[in-house]
């Protein structure tokens, strides 16, 4: 008997009754299924250290209705291995690689289908891509919410790709947010939104957005103390940006790493409350790794940032 296997990644519309919402892509395609139509069902989820594990979380309350639902008995949760959520060379590696697992693990012939509806434009791109290559054989579909009176799911029609992809990406474009930072008047924008910044979070986030401009490498943290570049930097920057504060500075010889930590999630609690969530994991200073091992830096691609000197 040819097994059915339901794939997707988990995305912030998943979040469904978590935040007080409806279903979101994942739940409502399952439910316009048979019940136990598919004998396995795969959730894959980014780890997000920021946000307390979110796509697991929601994950896991994913399964959970799942299973209590009967859409299906058997879910697992994979996790999904990637710097940044929005590189289609390395979202498509890594999909390959976990559709590839995927099957390792299924004993038989099965039928693989895949929801493009959650995650990021790059991961729908990424899924069309790996369809249409013939890399892994699967079946997509895209779910419409049931509030549009539309037939809620769709087969992605194959072999007419390019131009939707071309379309994806051009949505991707358009969806990342534009930073500009003026260092004179100490003012950042983002999407011509002016961001209120106290003076150490300006020239934190200035730090991270030279990095950026100059093609460097993700700032790798220690424990205790910030590097020795970081320090003669920030001072740097703060002397441009505030010449008046000498004060702050004055005395200072070293950054603790635990004041950084406190100072770059206050920038994301501030992003998030003036761009929406959707933006935030791009302009965000982000951490990838272990406490002991942490690296930082801003996603979102140079040709999105200017800095007014």
């Amino acid at each position: 008997m040819e097994w059915r296997i339901f794939i997707s990644i988990v995305g912030s519309n998943d979040e469904g009754k978590l935040t007080g919402r409806e279903d979101g892509a994942i739940l409502t395609a399952l439910k316009n299924y048979k019940k136990n139509y598919f004998n396995a069902v795969y959730l894959l989820c980014t780890v997000n250290r920021d946000e307390k594990n979110k796509f697991i979380r929601i994950a896991k309350y994913l399964s959970s209705e799942i299973q209590k639902r009967g859409y299906c008995g058997t879910v697992e949760i994979d996790k999904l291995s990637l710097n940044n959520v929005i590189d289609h060379n390395e979202i498509y590696t890594e999909l390959l690689s976990t559709c590839r697992e995927i099957k390792g693990r299924t004993s038989g012939k099965a039928k693989y289908i895949a929801s493009i509806s959650s995650g990021t434009p790059a991961m729908s791109v990424c899924w069309i891509m790996m369809a249409e290559s013939g890399d892994f054989e699967i079946e997509l579909i895209q779910v419409r919410h049931p509030k549009y009176k539309q037939k809620i799911i769709n087969k992605v029609k194959l072999g007419t790709a390019l131009p939707r992809i071309k379309r994806l990406e051009e949505e991707v474009s358009r969806l990342k947010p534009e930073i500009e930072m003026d260092v004179k008047k100490a003012h950042l924008f983002v999407n011509k939104n002016l961001i209120d910044l106290s003076m150490t979070e300006f020239v934190y986030y200035r730090y991270f957005l030279e990095r950026k401009l100059k093609n460097e490498e993700a700032l790798r943290v220690s424990e205790i103390f910030m590097p020795s570049d970081f320090f003669e930097k920030v001072m740097q920057y703060f002397y441009e940006s505030f010449p008046s504060e000498d004060l702050y500075y004055k005395n200072k010889k070293e950054i603790q790493t635990a004041n950084f930590r406190a100072t770059i999630a206050k920038i994301k609690s501030k992003f998030k409350r003036s761009v929406a969530n959707s933006l935030v994991e791009y302009i965000e200073v982000s951490s990838l790794g272990k406490r002991r091992n942490l690296t930082y830096e801003i996603r979102l691609n140079k040709e999105k940032i200017r800095i007014i000197k």
